[in-house]
Protein backbone atom coordinates (compact mmCIF):
# COMPACT_ATOMS: atom_id res chain seq x y z
CA UNK A 1 0.00 0.00 0.00
CA UNK A 2 1.24 3.50 -0.75
CA UNK A 3 0.04 7.09 -0.55
CA UNK A 4 -0.07 9.15 -3.72
CA UNK A 5 -0.95 12.44 -2.02
CA UNK A 6 -2.55 14.04 1.04
CA UNK A 7 -4.06 17.52 1.38
CA UNK A 8 -5.51 19.40 4.35
CA UNK A 9 -8.48 21.63 3.53
CA UNK A 10 -11.48 23.25 5.20
CA UNK A 11 -13.91 21.03 3.33
CA UNK A 12 -14.19 18.56 0.47
CA UNK A 13 -17.07 17.29 -1.65
CA UNK A 14 -17.32 14.16 -3.78
CA UNK A 15 -19.71 14.43 -6.74
CA UNK A 16 -21.96 11.33 -6.61
CA UNK A 17 -22.42 11.16 -10.39
CA UNK A 18 -18.81 11.57 -11.52
CA UNK A 19 -16.89 10.63 -8.34
CA UNK A 20 -14.85 13.82 -8.87
CA UNK A 21 -13.42 15.43 -5.76
CA UNK A 22 -13.52 19.16 -5.01
CA UNK A 23 -11.26 20.62 -2.31
CA UNK A 24 -12.14 23.96 -0.71
CA UNK A 25 -9.71 26.29 1.04
CA UNK A 26 -6.56 24.18 1.01
CA UNK A 27 -4.56 24.77 4.21
CA UNK A 28 -0.80 25.29 3.94
CA UNK A 29 -0.38 27.61 6.92
CA UNK A 30 -2.36 28.48 10.03
CA UNK A 31 -2.10 32.01 11.43
CA UNK A 32 -2.91 32.52 15.10
CA UNK A 33 -3.57 35.99 16.52
CA UNK A 34 -1.75 36.37 19.86
CA UNK A 35 -2.86 38.40 22.88
CA UNK A 36 -3.29 42.15 22.47
CA UNK A 37 -0.46 44.15 24.04
CA UNK A 38 1.40 40.97 24.95
CA UNK A 39 4.18 39.12 23.30
CA UNK A 40 4.61 35.57 22.16
CA UNK A 41 8.15 34.32 22.64
CA UNK A 42 9.72 32.22 19.89
CA UNK A 43 9.99 29.23 22.19
CA UNK A 44 6.73 29.80 24.07
CA UNK A 45 4.47 26.80 24.51
CA UNK A 46 0.96 27.27 23.22
CA UNK A 47 -1.92 25.02 24.19
CA UNK A 48 -4.50 25.97 21.61
CA UNK A 49 -6.91 24.18 19.34
CA UNK A 50 -7.59 25.59 15.87
CA UNK A 51 -11.38 25.42 16.42
CA UNK A 52 -12.69 24.22 13.09
CA UNK A 53 -13.38 20.90 11.45
CA UNK A 54 -10.81 20.21 8.73
CA UNK A 55 -10.70 17.49 6.08
CA UNK A 56 -7.49 15.58 5.55
CA UNK A 57 -7.92 13.95 2.13
CA UNK A 58 -5.58 11.03 1.41
CA UNK A 59 -5.22 9.12 -1.87
CA UNK A 60 -4.13 5.51 -1.28
CA UNK A 61 -3.00 3.13 -4.03
CA UNK A 62 -1.98 -0.49 -4.28
CA UNK A 63 1.77 -1.17 -4.07
CA UNK A 64 1.32 -3.21 -7.25
CA UNK A 65 -1.74 -2.18 -9.29
CA UNK A 66 -2.38 -5.84 -10.20
CA UNK A 67 -2.37 -7.12 -6.59
CA UNK A 68 -5.38 -6.35 -4.35
CA UNK A 69 -4.55 -5.12 -0.83
CA UNK A 70 -6.32 -4.37 2.40
CA UNK A 71 -5.03 -2.83 5.60
CA UNK A 72 -5.34 0.02 8.04
CA UNK A 73 -4.40 3.67 7.93
CA UNK A 74 -3.61 5.98 10.81
CA UNK A 75 -3.26 9.76 11.08
CA UNK A 76 -1.21 11.35 13.85
CA UNK A 77 -0.05 14.89 14.44
CA UNK A 78 3.27 16.05 15.82
CA UNK A 79 4.01 19.58 16.97
CA UNK A 80 7.28 21.48 16.52
CA UNK A 81 10.29 21.14 18.84
CA UNK A 82 10.64 21.63 21.76
CA UNK A 83 6.93 20.83 22.23
CA UNK A 84 6.65 17.87 19.88
CA UNK A 85 3.77 16.23 21.70
CA UNK A 86 1.99 13.75 19.45
CA UNK A 87 -1.75 13.80 19.21
CA UNK A 88 -4.77 13.08 17.13
CA UNK A 89 -4.35 9.35 16.39
CA UNK A 90 -7.23 8.27 14.17
CA UNK A 91 -7.35 4.81 12.61
CA UNK A 92 -9.41 3.63 9.63
CA UNK A 93 -9.70 0.73 7.18
CA UNK A 94 -8.14 0.98 3.71
CA UNK A 95 -9.71 -1.40 1.18
CA UNK A 96 -7.92 -1.73 -2.15
CA UNK A 97 -9.46 -5.09 -3.09
CA UNK A 98 -11.92 -3.99 -5.79
CA UNK A 99 -10.19 -0.79 -6.90
CA UNK A 100 -6.45 0.03 -7.26
CA UNK A 101 -6.91 3.47 -5.64
CA UNK A 102 -9.07 4.81 -2.85
CA UNK A 103 -9.61 8.22 -1.28
CA UNK A 104 -10.02 8.58 2.44
CA UNK A 105 -11.46 11.76 3.95
CA UNK A 106 -10.47 12.05 7.60
CA UNK A 107 -12.43 14.62 9.59
CA UNK A 108 -10.11 16.51 11.97
CA UNK A 109 -12.22 18.18 14.71
CA UNK A 110 -9.67 20.87 15.56
CA UNK A 111 -5.90 20.97 15.26
CA UNK A 112 -3.88 21.05 18.49
CA UNK A 113 -1.34 23.88 18.32
CA UNK A 114 1.60 23.48 20.74
CA UNK A 115 3.84 26.26 19.47
CA UNK A 116 5.03 28.30 16.51
CA UNK A 117 6.66 26.37 13.70
CA UNK A 118 5.96 23.38 11.52
CA UNK A 119 3.38 20.86 12.67
CA UNK A 120 3.30 17.50 10.86
CA UNK A 121 0.38 15.31 9.93
CA UNK A 122 1.86 11.80 9.83
CA UNK A 123 0.05 9.12 7.82
CA UNK A 124 0.94 5.51 8.62
CA UNK A 125 -0.24 2.28 7.01
CA UNK A 126 -0.33 -1.33 8.09
CA UNK A 127 -1.10 -4.15 5.68
CA UNK A 128 -2.73 -7.25 7.15
CA UNK A 129 -0.28 -8.90 9.56
CA UNK A 130 2.33 -6.10 9.24
CA UNK A 131 3.59 -3.40 11.61
CA UNK A 132 2.79 0.28 11.13
CA UNK A 133 4.91 2.02 8.51
CA UNK A 134 5.10 5.82 8.20
CA UNK A 135 4.37 6.66 4.55
CA UNK A 136 3.60 10.37 4.37
CA UNK A 137 4.31 13.61 6.23
CA UNK A 138 2.26 16.72 5.54
CA UNK A 139 3.83 19.89 7.01
CA UNK A 140 1.59 22.77 8.14
CA UNK A 141 3.32 25.99 9.22
CA UNK A 142 1.86 27.75 12.27
CA UNK A 143 2.64 31.45 12.71
CA UNK A 144 1.59 33.68 15.61
CA UNK A 145 0.94 37.39 15.08
CA UNK A 146 0.18 40.10 17.59
CA UNK A 147 -2.93 42.18 16.75
CA UNK A 148 -0.90 45.33 16.00
CA UNK A 149 1.35 43.48 13.52
CA UNK A 150 -1.41 42.23 11.24
CA UNK A 151 -1.76 44.06 7.95
CA UNK A 152 -5.22 45.53 7.40
CA UNK A 153 -7.18 44.09 4.50
CA UNK A 154 -8.05 46.38 1.64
Amino acid sequence: MRILWAILCQSSVVDKQTNNLSLFNVIEEIQIVGPSGGSVQKDARLDLIAPRVFDLVIMFARSDFESPEKGKGRVRMKGPEPFSKEGLPQEFEVDLIEHPRSRMIVKIPGIPITGKGTHQFLVDCSSVGQDWESLFELPILVTVHLPDTISPSL
